[in-house]
């Protein structure tokens, strides 16, 4: 069927999706990231790693007309980090040319993970940030839960009780920003040393609060992606792609 360009431009325009620039991820979605979703990528430790893969590869693509947004919350998502994913692309010219465009926020507590969240607006409207990637969101929670002293024996400590409201908040709120500012957000949550410890670890409510899950596991040496939850897609529900991240 022939198409002419005018229509091949217009579709490419306003196209829903914003590709992830990791194939098998894309494939997976269905062509990538859609505008005004959340997704919820956890699993093994690579998935800090595909969250960097996937920021490096969005900032090819909109830089320098628009910007990238991450708000970390271990210390893996330095500008430094999305710099190597950038030279292991190869680029022609100079990559580092394109870390102007790359917006990176550290949280210490969840106290300031909240508050940049409050802030997100503003920042993605002087940036044009077309996405927002925030990193292994349930690092903090853990370590402020692990840090927590009982009050008595059996009792609980003063963050440990806020700790499930906590992450129903902030799951709820990067939802808020996705539709609301009509962007893409992406956040990421590493497993415990168990496979069962991932869900517990971000909570029931706090999960299913996000729009899409994709789950990072392994089969020997072979990364294996499973989309086990889209509301655009309903007939893929657990679909499975391998992929190589190391």
């Amino acid at each position: 069927m022939f198409e002419t360009a005018f229509s091949l431009a217009k579709k490419q325009r306003w196209s829903p999706y914003l590709a992830s620039g990791v194939t098998p991820l894309d494939e997976l979605l269905g062509g990538g990231f859609e505008v005004g979703l959340s997704y919820l990528l956890y699993g093994s430790p690579h998935v800090t790693q595909l969250l960097l893969r996937c920021a490096a590869n969005t900032l090819r693509h909109v830089a320098p007309s628009r910007g990238v947004i991450i708000i970390d919350g271990n210390k893996d998502a330095s500008p430094s980090a999305v710099l190597d994913e950038l030279k292991a692309k190869s680029l022609l010219g100079n990559p580092a040319a394109l870390l102007e465009h790359l917006h990176v926020a550290r949280a210490f507590t969840t106290d300031q993970l909240l508050s940049l969240l409050t802030e997100a607006p503003s920042i993605l409207q002087q940036t044009r940030a077309p996405i927002l990637f925030c990193a292994n969101i349930t690092n903090l929670l853990q370590q402020e839960e692990e840090s927590t002293i009982p009050r008595s024996q059996g009792g609980r400590g003063a963050s440990g009780s806020s700790s499930p409201f906590r992450r129903a908040q902030l799951a709820a709120q990067l939802k808020h920003l996705a539709f609301s500012q009509k962007i893409v957000v992406v956040a990421s949550a590493e497993n415990g040393k168990s496979p069962e410890t991932g869900p517990k670890r971000i909570g029931d409510v706090a999960r299913h609060s996000f729009q899409v899950h994709v789950h990072l596991g392994h089969r020997g040496p072979i990364d294996i992606m499973t989309l086990e939850k889209h509301p655009s897609l309903p007939w893929q529900q657990r679909g499975t792609i391998p992929t190589l991240l190391a």
